[in-house]
């Protein structure tokens, strides 16, 4: 009995892969049917080619028998030729049938491993969509409660744990003695959403030890991101990376080469979409980078390679695809 459970395990394990794992099968199988299909349709094109010169031959003997040019025991009448003419014809088609079947049939099933594929990947892409829509439009409502009834700084507080600190720094004063000082820094916790990254000094309009100068960088690129969804309609999360972060900004998304990978595909399909007279009810009709003081350095507290940086937490409506 044993046993037999271990088999019923597997299969049942087995079935459950293949389920799992059935839109890129289909896919794989499709694309392979289709190259043999190919094969197939090259190799049986000879073979046409040589029942088509065997027919030939055949009818051009019965011409020659029917014309008196090859004699033969008993008359050969005008019913006997087309009889004749109509069997080499039937068996040529028959033969012609029989080579192209199969290769219609790989090509049949070919095409349809692949439409099968096809829709079995894109029913679930509409059922993950939908289930990310709900759970976006979930977040942003809870959203706007926390920040109507508390304030912005509390929403701040909860969604990314930040908060004030006293960090101690030793610095040189002007006449060349070290000392120690005390400064309030900004810090929060790793606690941010798909979508937020490091400004820091290797981004555009970084500037050190400068926080004004900095965060009017900020405002001006933000304005620039939300010209832009009020000009086009809509900007991919990929623009705003690229307009904050660079050119380069697929290498700077995040230390985590998987987390990076995530991020990069999100950024291409995922937005903001804006509509004139204010009916977007998946997001907030405007790009926010979820910065409540942009006047002080927000810095990762478990972040220890980065010593100054601010968090850019952007609030994306959701698939552009489905907004649009």
């Amino acid at each position: 009995m044993k046993f037999l459970d271990n088999v019923k395990y597997g299969l049942t394990k087995g079935k459950n892969k293949c389920i799992k794992h059935s839109g890129d099968i289909c896919t794989v199988l499709g694309a392979v049917g289709t190259v043999a299909s190919v094969c197939f349709a090259v190799r049986q094109a000879f073979k046409t080619k040589d029942i088509l010169e065997e027919a030939d031959e055949n009818i051009k003997k019965i011409d020659m028998v029917h014309e008196g040019a090859i004699e033969v025991e008993e008359p050969y009448t005008e019913e006997d030729y087309q009889n004749d003419i109509t069997a080499v014809k039937t068996e040529t088609v028959v033969k012609l049938v029989g080579t192209w079947l199969p290769v219609v049939a790989t090509t049949s099933g070919s095409i349809f491993l692949n439409v099968k594929g096809y829709s079995i990947v894109k029913g679930r892409l509409i059922k993950t969509s939908a289930a990310y829509a709900g759970s976006v439009a979930a977040y942003k409502a809870l959203k706007r409660g926390i920040i109507d009834k508390y304030g912005e700084d509390e929403f701040q507080e909860l969604a990314h744990g930040v908060k004030k600190e006293l960090i101690t720094e030793h610095t040189v004063d002007e006449n060349g003695n070290e000392i120690t000082v005390e400064k309030e820094v900004t810090t929060a916790d790793d606690v941010f959403s798909d979508y937020s990254v490091w400004w820091t000094k290797n981004c555009p309009g970084f500037i050190n030890d400068d926080p004004a100068a900095s965060e009017f960088q900020l405002r001006s690129m933000l304005q620039e991101v939300n010209n832009e969804l009020r000009l086009r309609g809509f900007v991919t999360l990929a623009k705003c990376y690229e307009i904050f972060l660079g050119s380069n900004w697929a290498n700077m998304l995040d230390d985590d080469p998987e987390i990076a990978a995530k991020k990069r595909k999100a950024a291409l399909v995922v937005g903001w979409v804006y509509r004139k007279d204010g009916s977007n009810v998946n997001g907030d009709n405007y790009i926010d980078i979820g910065i409540y003081d942009l006047s002080k350095r927000i810095r990762p507290a478990n972040h220890k390679a980065v010593t100054q940086a601010v968090l850019l937490d952007f609030n994306p409506d959701g698939l552009i695809l489905d907004l649009i």
